[in-house]
């Protein structure tokens, strides 16, 4: 229901021949103004898209902890057991590019539901798994499934929520893709000490496909969805702009190695943790990943610094202290293992909240073209995760520990050079972008 509340003097438009199920009419579209706090639309939209970034972050990083028991259970080397995240997240940064914009012809929300459904049917499928192949095939199509989400969710929050109370609703959704990240983890590896392996995945999908129902019901039909036909060669200009200008370059290539260096040592961490000395059980290892809660007050806090001090200030320290949990990890004690997995994460969410800021804001006061520039942020971020999480598989063969350092410390050296010499580049306008 449309109230006076939320209504504006109508957009220019173009309607859409044959609008998707979930649109309203043109008129409608017109007056809309997007959902405020007031509205139990927007609590609904908060919960569901919550319980979406749950279901799939989840799955999403579901075999990491697991993959000690992947690796015994098929009798393969840790690299290529890596693979069932590496091919995952690699998967999702391939559809990413095209799925943004075939929502903007079939819509968001029946992406973001067709996408939840077909993840959640793959994990119980790969519940099954006859042999390696198969599995590596699965994760593969499992993560173009994971895509929907992460590919539309802004957007949608853009069109149905008003602009005031909108920063409020995006972060119960990063929320919910943080907290199903970790969660997916804990669970995984608290499953696991009654499950296998496979059982673990095919419960975590089961799960799913309950909780894609939840969302079902509660994601609100599109109110504020336009349908648009965005032409190809827009499309292409918009993405060389945006590819091509310095600093979001730059900002990229943050993106990039800062994940790569996160995967690298999360992929490679519960091998160390369940071999000599230590020889903890798969569940405890889980508990490891509890870090990432100070991992979501440390991008809070760099967001503040950034304000206060600059983003060019803040983004080359947060690269310090990323670099100096990775060192820390190289201590024997378990204490101070758990110690430089905390810093590190701490320095990873600063580096990440401060350059995922910044792509936008540079966008908007430059080049324009900001769902490209997001667009691009996301694929070079999980593409480098993917990559690197693997190369990080062969220096634990080659080095152990050490070698999985030496390719997370380079890589953390690389953020921290691209962020200094991004201190260099001009600001796009007055705003210090």
């Amino acid at each position: 229901m449309i109230d006076g509340a939320r209504t504006a003097p109508a957009a220019e438009s173009t309607p859409p021949e044959t609008p998707p199920p979930d649109a309203l009419s043109p008129e409608a579209q017109a007056k809309f103004t997007g959902y405020t706090r007031k509205d139990p639309e927007y609590k609904r939209i908060q919960i569901a898209l919550f319980v979406a970034g749950f279901v799939t972050f989840a799955q999403l990083y579901e075999t990491q902890v697991l993959l000690p028991d992947i690796s015994s259970f098929f009798g393969i080397a840790p690299v290529t057991a890596s693979l069932t995240v590496s091919l995952a997240t690699l998967a999702l940064a391939v559809a990413m590019f095209f799925i943004g914009p075939s929502s903007e012809r079939l819509g968001r929300r029946p992406i973001i539901l067709i996408s939840l459904l077909v993840t959640s049917l793959i994990g119980v499928v790969l519940g099954f798994t006859p042999n390696w192949h198969f599995l590596m095939v699965g994760r593969f199509a499992q993560g173009l499934a994971l895509a929907g989400l992460p590919a539309v969710a802004t957007a949608y929050l853009a069109e149905e929520i008003n602009p005031k109370d909108l920063p409020r609703a995006a972060g119960s959704y990063v929320a919910g893709t943080a907290i199903g990240g970790m969660l997916g983890r804990i669970i995984s590896g608290g499953l696991s000490h009654f499950l296998a392996w496979n059982e673990t995945v095919a419960t975590i999908g089961a799960f799913g496909l309950v909780l894609t129902v939840v969302v079902w019901r509660l994601l609100p039909t599109q109110e504020g969805f336009v349908r648009a036909e965005p032409g190809l060669r827009k499309l292409l200009a918009n993405t060389k702009a945006v590819l091509t200008e310095p600093g979001m370059a730059l900002l990229f290539l943050i993106a990039g190695t800062a994940m790569g260096a996160y995967q690298s040592i999360f992929n490679m961490v519960p091998y160390r943790l369940t071999a000599e000395p230590y020889l903890l059980a798969t569940w405890l290892v889980s508990l490891v990943y509890l870090v990432n809660l100070f991992g979501s007050w440390s991008a809070s806090v760099a967001g503040l610094l950034a304000g206060r001090f600059g983003r060019r200030v803040v983004e080359p320290l947060a690269g310090l202290v990323f670099l100096a949990g990775i060192l820390l990890t190289l201590g024997r004690p378990l204490w101070m293992v758990l110690a430089g997995l905390v810093v590190f994460t701490m320095g990873f969410f600063a580096v990440h909240s401060v350059a995922t800021g910044w792509v936008t804001a540079r966008a908007v006061s430059g080049v324009g073209a900001t769902g490209q520039a997001s667009s691009a942020y996301s694929i070079m971020y999980y593409a480098g995760g993917s990559f690197f999480g693997t190369i990080a598989g062969f220096g634990w063969s080659a080095l152990g520990w050490a070698g999985v350092i030496l390719v997370a410390g380079i890589l953390a050296a690389f953020v921290i050079g691209f962020a200094l010499v991004l201190r260099k580049i001009p600001p796009l306008s007055a705003s210090g972008y």
